[in-house]
């Protein structure tokens, strides 16, 4: 049947009619929406959510029993909703459209299920039925503000659905009220309405409620109290769930150790119950569909390309320890939640996520909520999404959890418990409501507290970035002075914020970075938080400590110790001589600040020169991590545009995606030669200027050299030259000196010397010795020198290096060999701001592959990401159709 088209996007449903006497069908009048086009409906094609699918596949000869048992109790069917492949948590379909989020037009509606969520919300449908694999039922139901149920596995049949992981495939429906909701559950699950039962046992995990960047107290405490309210505060238990998930499911702990190092030690219970989740539906999902998608080489659209790839390319060693997980946490929280108990926890960890927000921040969020969603999927328990209402325009939601087969009660709870859950929001809400998200965080909870007394009060000047200052008398609260201008003491202030001011007795000389924070909705700059975050837990004497953080005027101010130099100002400073062994100390603290980082899985992303702050006593200490990731998780993958141009690693540059400490150690390796140039080594001024004075520098690379090169996402081939010898470029560096660098500027990331290898070569130990750090030469204090930038540099002193001339082809690889295909590089990128969005984030050092084989399963790229905010899709989509510079095929 063709799809209905609207203002919400492409959707599709079936319609209830008004509740009868009971046993309560559904009346003839009542849409409801079948989800995805992954239900069968007898004589239309069940299109996946893909051209390509439905053009290689018959029309169903029969309908879906879920359906006819909706139909069948009265309710009739308005059409299907679309999404490729049942494949996301973020709601976009390349090929048809998105739908539009009415509860927030401007954040993504969700899941896979997203359209049957939206036509619920939009009130275009009744209720709407839905899959829920990983999450997508639930997950949508958050994002749009309405009630999604997710029953226990297997209580309702899946056939005529196709499946995408058949042991987590589930079929849940959508409602916009709990009345509606339990009369579906009703014909859905084939049972009555009973007298409900109490519950005896109502389980807050406070552990889960941490994962909320919106105030989690608040939520946690609206739960409490609705719950006191209806059933009493006996049966209420608040419980650390990681900690007993850990401690009573072991083959968790084997997962566990099967990843390397760091990793498995500092890995989050619930992160690893996610991964094991993800990496079972994966497996299931090339089962049922690898075949096909080889063979036929459909064109998937943006975030299903990647997710798609990931599931030909994964490697299944650790499967085998999926399994006891499932059975054990099934085991655990059947017994935890025996003699009909709930557990309470969030549905998502936050707000809706905006349709513009950066690929980082998308994916974090993606991490955490299948943290989240990952106990009902694991454990096939029943799980429901319930809205509690608007809170600065957007909407915030709850979940609840029972047992296996306990689904009629959990639905009778929830109805039961729902109009005290909104009496208790809105009391909350208007005393005083919701503290922006921000404050909240946890990572916002460092201080920095100074003795009460009488002493005056002072503050550092506030400056941007990581430059260092000296402090002034004038002081700035911590928080709104309530009428006391800058430089003007508060006297009833100053007890009250004392705690957020530097003394200036202490004698301690601070810096201070300011943030915007933009409007409170938005919550706090992504890269702060995430500076923060690492800076809290990296301490080491070549990082820059940070001392306190604190909210201020709609800003936040980042206080750090006070430096006084950057390594950028000992390089253009002329009249500073740098021995062989000042090089070799600066190049030493370098690597040892990188090595702490790397230990602790931590890819700084953002080294170069003026990321170096120099203290007063010499020592050297890496500053500005706002782009720094967590890295060596197996199915993460990262933005490529990290790093200033020039300290830009090759692989970087051709667009891969996943990389890991291989990055800062080319960029380390550029710093060094910086040093020993006294100017920046490789000045491109494009990306593929880049590449070339790169090649020109140390020869194109072959195939040889590295492998994986031909299938980064923007691999261009380049007129072959060879290499120069590397005295000519470094003529008064030592031999050891020239190993190190050649080893450094390794094209193949696998086969790059690690940071730790690089601090144990013979340069280090060979002589002359390194300089003591208070030995080392330095130039003047910030402010009393001019400030320059690394484009004030030019390339006249040293030797010059040319780019060799690229080929206009791109390369893709073909289950028959390589075949290029004309791109017109100078006209796409005059485009490209327009039409692409394909920042990606996955993170894995070691052994894992840098790129995936993607043209042996596609013949040819994915069709590139349309903006988020492109006001008419369909539009946008012919334009690439129709317009010969994007010919991607």
């Amino acid at each position: 049947m063709p799809t209905p088209r609207s203002s919400t996007g492409s959707t599709s449903a079936l319609r209830l009619p008004a509740p009868p006497t009971y046993p309560l069908p559904l009346s003839t009048a009542s849409p409801l929406p079948s989800k995805t086009c992954t239900f069968d409906i007898s004589g239309c094609v069940t299109g996946f959510g893909n051209p390509d699918w439905a053009r290689t596949h018959e029309a169903a000869s029969s309908t879906s029993p879920v359906v006819l048992a909706a139909i069948g109790a009265g309710a009739t069917c308005v059409g299907k909703t679309v999404m490729e492949m049942a494949y996301s948590i973020n709601g976009e379909n390349y090929h048809y459209g998105t739908p539009t989020n009415p509860c927030a037009p401007d954040r993504v509606p969700g899941g896979s299920s997203s359209g049957s969520a939206v036509a619920v919300a939009a009130n275009l449908v009744d209720f709407a039925l839905g899959t829920d694999t990983g999450g997508s039922v639930r997950l949508p139901a958050a994002y749009c503000g309405i009630f999604g149920f997710r029953p226990s596995h297997g209580i309702i049949s899946a056939t005529g659905v196709i499946p995408m992981a058949q042991s987590f495939d589930t079929v849940g429906w959508f409602a916009r009220d709990p009345i509606t909701l339990t009369r579906v559950g009703q014909v859905l699950l084939q049972s009555s309405s009973d007298a409900t039962m109490p519950p005896k046992r109502f389980v807050i995990p406070e552990d889960c409620f941490q994962y909320l960047s919106s105030p989690s107290d608040q939520i946690s405490q609206i739960l409490k109290k609705s719950v006191e309210k209806v059933f009493g505060c006996s049966i209420l238990h608040h419980e650390n769930l990681g900690d007993h998930i850990y401690h009573n499911v072991p083959s968790l702990q084997n997962f566990i150790s099967s990843f390397s190092g760091d990793q498995a030690s500092t890995m989050p219970v619930l992160a690893a119950l996610s991964h094991a989740m993800r990496l079972l539906q994966r497996f299931e999902f090339k089962t049922n569909h690898g075949d096909w998608l080889i063979s036929t080489k459909p064109t998937l659209g943006p975030g299903i390309f990647e997710r798609v790839s990931e599931v030909l390319n994964s490697t299944y060693e650790a499967l085998e320890c999926c399994y006891p997980v499932r059975a054990e946490l099934q085991a655990f929280l059947s017994t935890l939640l025996q003699d009909n108990g709930i557990l309470a926890l969030p549905t998502i960890p936050g707000v809706p996520p905006k349709l513009n927000m950066e690929v980082d921040e998308l994916d974090s969020f993606r991490a955490r909520a299948f943290s989240l969603l990952s106990i009902a999927g694991m454990s096939g328990f029943c799980q429901i999404s319930i809205p509690l209402g608007m809170h600065d325009d957007l909407p915030v939601s709850v979940s609840l959890l029972a047992k296996h087969n306990a689904d009629n009660f959990l639905l009778d709870i929830a109805q039961t418990l729902y109009a005290t859950l909104k009496e208790q929001a809105s009391i909350a809400w208007k005393h005083g409501g919701l503290r922006p998200p921000s404050y909240h965080h946890p990572v916002l909870c460092c201080r920095l507290h100074c003795a009460e007394s009488g002493d005056r009060l002072r503050r550092a000047t506030t400056v941007a970035a990581t430059a260092a200052v000296t402090t002034t008398k004038t002081m700035i609260p911590a928080s709104d002075s309530g009428g006391a201008s800058a430089g003007e003491e508060d006297p009833s202030l100053s007890k009250r914020v004392a705690d957020r001011y530097l003394k200036r007795e202490t004698g301690q000389t601070v810096a201070i970075k300011k943030i915007r924070l933009g409007k409170y909705k938005e919550g706090v700059n992504f890269t702060a938080l995430r500076e923060i975050k690492l800076l809290k837990e990296l301490k080491d004497p070549n990082i820059i400590e940070l001392i306190d953080a604190f909210p201020h005027k709609g800003n936040l101010h980042l206080v750090f110790e006070f430096m006084e130099s950057d390594l950028e100002a000992v390089i253009r400073d002329r009249n500073i001589v740098l021995s062989p062994a000042d090089i070799k100390s600066y190049l030493q603290m370098t690597l040892k600040g990188l090595a702490y980082c790397h230990k602790k899985w931590v890819v700084h992303r953002d080294m170069k020169p003026n990321n170096l702050l120099i203290a007063s006593d010499g020592q050297l200490k890496l500053a500005d991590f706002g782009l720094a990731r967590i890295f060596g998780s197996p199915d993460r993958k990262f933005t490529h545009q990290v790093f200033a141009r020039w300290y830009r690693a090759p692989e970087l540059l051709y667009g891969a995606k996943q990389y890991g400490a291989g990055v800062d150690v080319w960029a380390a390796g550029c710093i060094f030669a910086e040093l020993l140039l006294r100017r920046p080594f490789l000045q491109g001024s494009s990306d593929i200027d880049q590449l070339g004075k790169i090649f020109a520098a140390f020869g194109t690379p072959k195939p040889s050299q590295w492998p994986d090169m031909v299938f980064l996402p923007d691999y261009v081939e380049y007129q072959y030259v060879p290499a120069p010898p590397l005295r000519t470029l470094f003529p008064m560096a030592s031999d050891d000196a020239l190993d190190l660098l050649l080893k450094m500027f390794t094209y193949d990331p696998k086969a790059r010397i690690t940071v730790q290898q690089a601090l144990e070569h013979r340069y280090f130990s060979s002589v002359p010795v390194p300089t003591k750090p208070s030995l080392l030469p330095r130039p003047p204090p910030k402010g009393e020198s001019q400030n320059h930038k690394p484009s004030d540099f030019i390339s006249q002193d040293g030797p010059l290096v040319l780019s060799p001339q690229r080929k206009l082809r791109r390369v893709t690889l073909h289950q028959d060999g390589l075949e290029g295909n004309a791109y017109q590089l100078d006209k796409a990128g005059e485009h490209v701001k327009e039409v692409r969005n394909m920042d990606g984030t996955t993170g894995q050092s070691g052994s894992m592959p840098m790129s995936i084989d993607l043209g042996a399963v596609f013949g040819s790229r994915p069709p590139p990401r349309p903006t988020l905010n492109s006001v008419d899709r369909s539009h946008l989509k012919r334009k690439l159709d129709l317009d010969p510079e994007f010919d991607y095929h």
